[in-house]
């Protein structure tokens, strides 16, 4: 036996010919809302809704908004947990990936975490240049900023090799 309390019944049911139960409110409102989360379109579930269940257009709209609303309430409460969430996977693909030697998945599990917490840097914002060091290894693009950043000394042939 489940020990849920079950939810409280919605604010006013809709007008018809016969008056729904609370309980047949809260099981209704129940399958618009899986419905819904499931992917199908609000038309099919108006449909479902007056067909299967007899009831007017104008009531099918009532149980369609009581669920998106419930949908929304549920989605505004947990949004905090969902990013904590998020932001725990994309840190233990990083582990995973410096324990494996992945650079590159490590990096995009970086940026991808980067992005959850709005610390993204848009590329039209870099210095053409810096976007470019971005793509390659970070060693690499020290060196090249290293040598970009030493001034040529006048007369001095770094190409060639003396002799």
């Amino acid at each position: 036996m489940d020990d849920t309390p079950e939810p409280d019944p919605p604010e006013s049911p809709p007008k018809g010919r016969k008056r729904s139960t609370d309980k047949e409110l809260i099981e209704r409102t129940e399958i618009v809302r899986r419905k819904l989360l499931t992917g199908e379109t609000r038309k099919a579930v108006r449909l479902m809704i007056t067909e299967e269940w007899g009831l007017k257009p104008t009531q099918s709209y009532w149980y369609l908004k009581q669920a998106e609303k419930e949908i929304q309430e549920a989605a505004a409460r947990s949004r905090d947990e969902w990013l904590a969430e998020h932001i725990a996977i994309r840190r233990d693909i990083r582990r995973r990936a410096n324990d494996q030697s992945d650079p590159r998945t490590e990096l995009a599990a970086a940026e991808s975490e980067a992005k959850l917490l709005g610390l993204e840097v848009n590329p039209k914002d870099r210095p053409p240049l810096e976007a470019i060091f971005a793509l390659i290894p970070a060693p690499l693009a020290g060196e090249l900023r290293k040598l970009l950043a030493d001034p040529l000394q006048p007369g001095a042939d770094r190409g060639s090799d003396p002799g």
